[in-house]
């Protein structure tokens, strides 16, 4: 098994007990969904099923609860990059940014890499307008971004 594995698998047990605990104390579905989010930044997938099970309630009420409360089953990445797509910043290449990332990462919008180290989120308007094109990794502005800076940049992450 391997370290992802590993720690994938100690997630689910924690999920687990929380949710039971939640359970057997009398809490409701949208608490233990909260404390969950609360927890690990996102609601496990693989505990939908059992969540379900203890909540006597099927499996589509959960998910449609997660959604409902604005709540995640993807885990945040551990770097988070938003890049400018505001009509400024298009028009001095934030196209071009946007597509490195995503090839140099072999991921699409809104997805967590699966190693969870990045997360990549459209931005409209980082506010430095005249200084684009913007990109904000890890809450740090990055302006006039060149595909070469934005490679150094990405390079340091890892």
């Amino acid at each position: 098994m391997s370290l992802n594995q590993n720690h994938q698998q100690e997630l689910v047990e924690l999920a687990l007990v929380l949710v039971t605990d939640l359970c057997s104390a009398g809490g409701s579905l949208d608490s233990a969904l909260l404390a969950l989010s609360d927890r690990f930044q996102h609601v496990p997938p693989t505990v939908v099923s059992r969540i379900a099970e203890l909540f006597v309630v099927e499996r589509p009420m959960v998910y449609q609860r997660i959604e409902a409360m604005g709540l995640v089953l993807v885990p945040p990445g551990r770097h988070k990059i938003y890049i400018c797509r505001a009509a400024n910043c298009c028009q001095k290449g934030s196209g071009e940014l946007l597509e490195f990332v995503l090839q140099y990462f072999g991921m699409a919008l809104f997805e967590t890499a699966a190693d969870y180290g990045v997360r990549l989120e459209p931005f409209y308007c980082l506010g430095q307008c005249a200084s684009g094109p913007n990109i904000m990794i890890d809450g740090q502005l990055h302006s006039r971004v060149t595909l070469k800076q934005l490679e150094k940049l990405l390079m340091t992450l890892n």
